[in-house]
């Protein structure tokens, strides 16, 4: 069986789209078989990881649709072991509709897809919009773990963490809830290493929350990754040799390692 992980922080800019779009490509490289979801209407993830004119079906359809199946809104990517189910901006749309439902709008994704996706991948990688909205709870009602992408250095970005937090442990706790949700890891992005406020970030959160719920690995400030971006690729494609792509690599190990 795989396993589903969710990259989730309310505040926006902290880099969760870069920072699932790589791991998922690291992932498919040590021949796991990978499954991203974009699962924020803005589609980031979709243009880095497919050609959006290809797409018939979406995550629309499995909001919105019994009609059709899983199997037509899944894609193979130019990456070999990655596929996609991508998004669509018309996704937003329905946001209104099902966050009325409660409970029952926040388990749609997991009554029409857990099933086949813990059968038929090894890990589902889930991106998420900066938000608390339907989207994000329906990502927490189908995930198993969660990790909460930082910035270093950002007091809000610490803010967002704790309500992250407590917004899993709700989930994790409700009735019915999800009660296998648990927190992976905290991830430090954008590190600098010129400056001290990354290591004292890293110690804050250390005290606050245990080393075991802290990545060793964090990614630099790369501007590299604004160019891969922006050339539709992941980093370890544009730049597979550079320090970032390296600590995607080492992110990736480090994932590998950890038993949920």
């Amino acid at each position: 069986m795989g396993k589903i992980v969710s990259f989730i922080n309310n505040k926006g800019g902290v880099g969760k789209t870069s920072l699932s779009v790589n791991l998922s490509h690291c992932l498919s490289n040590k021949n796991k078989k990978i499954l991203y979801i974009d699962n924020d209407p803005q589609c980031n993830g979709t243009s880095i990881l497919i050609d959006q004119n290809v797409i018939n079906h979406s995550l629309y359809d499995i909001y919105s649709s019994n009609k059709v199946t899983v199997e037509e809104c899944i894609y193979p990517t130019s990456y070999k072991n990655l596929f996609i189910l991508p998004n669509v901006e018309e996704t937003s749309v329905l946001e209104i509709g099902f966050s009325q439902q409660g409970e029952k709008g926040y388990s749609r994704l997991s009554n029409r897809i857990k099933k086949y996706v813990l059968e038929n991948f090894d890990y589902t990688i889930i991106d998420n919009c900066p938000s608390w909205g339907f989207f994000v709870y329906s990502s927490l009602f189908i995930s198993q773990g969660i990790i909460i992408p930082m910035l270093s250095g950002s007091k809000f970005s610490v803010d967002g963490l704790k309500k992250t937090i407590k917004m899993i442990m709700e989930v994790k706790n409700s009735i019915p809830g999800n009660p296998e949700l648990e927190l992976l890891r905290i991830l430090i992005n954008n590190v600098d290493k010129r400056t001290k406020i990354g290591k004292l970030l890293t110690l804050q959160l250390q005290k606050s929350f245990g080393e075991d719920k802290l990545f060793r690995t964090s990614i630099p400030t790369s501007t590299d990754i604004q160019q891969s971006e922006l050339y539709g690729k992941t980093l370890l494609r544009h730049k597979p040799n550079c320090i970032g792509s390296q600590k995607f690599r080492d992110l990736c190990n480090e994932f590998l390692k950890i038993e949920f």
